[in-house]
């Protein structure tokens, strides 16, 4: 059996904390609602937010509604909250390429800080300027233009899932097996702490 050491157990109590502590005042939304379509082309929405004065962490979904490939330059990507512009960190400012290529049907998820210079009011927003069409499919060559400005919005009456979910019903929970074979129990460990 493998000795736990003090500096392990204590690595893993800080993981904890910081998981734990790392969700705090983030919202979960409904993506039903908050779910956006520009032009049959794209779609925009989100599965949490945390908004806070002087900026807003956002898990952002972008999905290729069209029936063919399509290009989004980085540049083209903004935030805001209400009428004041933002700076939006996307995570990919190491990257050779600036432009995200999506397949037909293709969604991928992104996680954007939008940082504002000082505490600022209003909506959260995210706005993509242009979206290209992508003629060969080889995620580099733009074509036309087919959707502009597309624009995600947590409008302030928006409701978290949490609030807006219908109460559960109180039901007693019903075992599929009370086997005993089926039911698999540890030995119990007690730590063993090395002392230097």
């Amino acid at each position: 059996m493998k000795k736990l050491t003090l500096s392990f157990v204590l690595s893993v109590a800080l993981a904890v904390t910081a998981a734990v502590g790392c969700s705090h005042g983030k919202k979960k939304l409904e993506s039903s609602e908050n779910r956006v379509v520009k032009g049959g082309i794209v779609s925009l929405s989100a599965s949490t937010i945390k908004d806070r004065k002087n900026k807003f962490d956002v898990n952002f979904a972008i999905g290729n509604e069209s029936g063919k490939s399509i290009i989004i330059v980085l540049d083209d990507l903004q935030c805001f909250k209400g009428a004041d512009k933002g700076s939006l960190n996307h995570g990919m400012n190491g990257i050779a390429s600036k432009m995200i290529d999506f397949h037909a049907g293709e969604t991928k998820t992104f996680r954007f800080v939008c940082t504002m210079a000082g505490n600022k009011s209003g909506d959260p927003r995210v706005v993509v300027r242009k979206v290209y069409d992508n003629p060969n499919g080889d995620g580099m060559k733009l074509g036309d233009v087919l959707a502009e400005n597309a624009e995600w919005t947590l409008a302030s009456s928006a409701k978290p899932a949490a609030e807006t979910a219908e109460p559960a019903k109180t039901e007693p929970a019903k075992a599929e097996s009370t086997k005993s074979e089926d039911v698999k129990t540890m030995p119990a460990m007690e730590p063993e702490i090395e002392k230097n």
